[in-house]
């Protein structure tokens, strides 16, 4: 009976180890395909952008009854759907996006065609930091930071990251003037 149980015991024993290290292989295996998943991702995204690079979505342009729609959603009553406008010139589509300031108080405004992703990360950065600190380039999401700095967002915590950033203070205490220099004369 005691060599039955001495042996339980050393299966048991075995059974611990070799859970312990499967256990570890297991988790190092998926904190792998986490990674590989995220760089895939951002690797579509890019390619996406990409795409998207000679595309700009024109909004605030009412539709007519009798226009003819294409298949797609319908427009949901309030808001006009977004015109869709593929340029073949990416230099021509940036003049374009340059003088969208020439739009301001008429209704109409362009934005860049994004990704949803990047659509979704530009709208919870104009939530959290105001319409006015956030703008897109590129298909780039930018906002600008209570200390003035620009920085480009990639996730939802950087969006965190800038808005928790507390303003940094001066550790140097304040110099007095420089004196001034006098002037030099030079004698004859």
């Amino acid at each position: 009976m005691e060599s039955i149980q001495k042996t339980v015991m050393e299966l048991e024993e075995a059974f611990k180890t070799h859970f312990a290290s499967f256990k570890v292989l297991m988790l190092d295996s998926i904190i792998n395909l986490t990674c590989q998943l995220s760089i895939l991702s951002q690797s579509v995204e890019r390619l996406e952008l990409q795409g998207r690079r000679r595309i700009l979505l024109l909004h605030g342009i009412p539709e007519d009854k009798s226009e003819e729609l294409s298949k797609g959603r319908a427009a949901d009553g309030g808001n006009p759907r977004p015109i869709l406008i593929k340029f073949l010139d990416v230099s021509l589509r940036d003049k374009i996006w340059f003088a969208k300031t020439k739009l301001k108080g008429s209704g109409v405004t362009l934005s860049e065609f994004l990704t949803r992703s990047r659509h979704a990360l530009f709208m919870a950065a104009r939530e959290k930091l105001g319409v006015k600190q956030c703008w897109t380039k590129e298909g780039n999401v930018y906002v600008l930071g209570s200390d003035g700095s620009r920085h480009r967002i990639l996730t939802l915590s950087d969006i965190h990251k800038v808005e928790q950033k507390p303003p940094e203070m001066s550790s140097s205490p304040i110099k007095p003037p420089a004196p001034s220099k006098l002037k030099r004369t030079v004698r004859k």
